[in-house]
């Protein structure tokens, strides 16, 4: 299975994008709360509004990938949407009206959801059935790591550098993962064929 990655600059690739990502992810998920409530200073009415934008815009972007699929095949499609997603998680940490703040949020889950489609649907389709279950494991202890490690950083960094400030981090390395995954899967691709039934895993996830 190493071998088999090792081998393949595109699976490299994909594993320290997906490192890159669950370590933010796991910056953001310790940091929301503290950010909501000490530095949006909103209540948890409006922190619900917050969460409920952040999960209508996962299900929304899951449900509308299969229908744009044909045009989201090439691997550039990845490096693009985080770099979306960045510029998002930017807007939400620097905006403070509710408003602004809920659309920030619906924004950056919807790139996120089509960067998981692709990745997913590329894994099935150019990944063996005998690897494909010992790859996808993988896949699952990477992102467990980025997380905790995200977690890590978040709780031990975030009292000296700032809620905002580790946020904005967090967001530039969304954009820099993402810019250099652009060049990186610039000609992996995806079948047409095989992209909706990942999708629509995804959308009865966030379901």
């Amino acid at each position: 299975m190493f071998a088999c990655i090792a081998s393949s600059g595109v699976f490299e690739a994909l594993c320290l994008v997906l490192a890159a990502v669950m370590v933010t992810q796991g910056v953001l998920e310790t940091l929301l709360v503290p950010f909501v409530r000490d530095v949006l200073h909103f209540d948890p009415t409006r922190y619900g509004v917050l969460a409920a934008a952040q999960g209508v815009g996962a299900l929304l972007g899951a449900l509308a990938i299969g229908p744009v699929s044909r045009y989201l095949r090439s691997g550039r499609v990845v490096g693009a949407a985080l770099v979306l997603a960045g510029a998002c998680l930017a807007g939400f940490t620097l905006v403070r009206p509710l408003a602004l703040s809920a659309t920030a949020l619906f924004l950056l889950s919807v790139p996120v959801v089509v960067a998981s489609v692709w990745v997913q649907t590329y894994y099935q389709q150019n990944v063996s059935d005998r690897l494909l279950g010992r790859v996808l494991g993988l896949t699952e202890t990477i992102s467990a790591v980025g997380i905790l490690a995200g977690v890590g950083a978040a709780s031990l960094l975030g009292a000296r550098l700032g809620i905002v400030s580790l946020m904005l981090a967090a967001s530039a390395m969304l954009v820099v993962t993402g810019a250099g995954a652009i060049p990186a899967l610039w000609n992996a691709r995806t079948k047409e064929s095989e992209q909706t039934p990942a999708s629509e895993e995804i959308a009865a996830t966030a379901d």
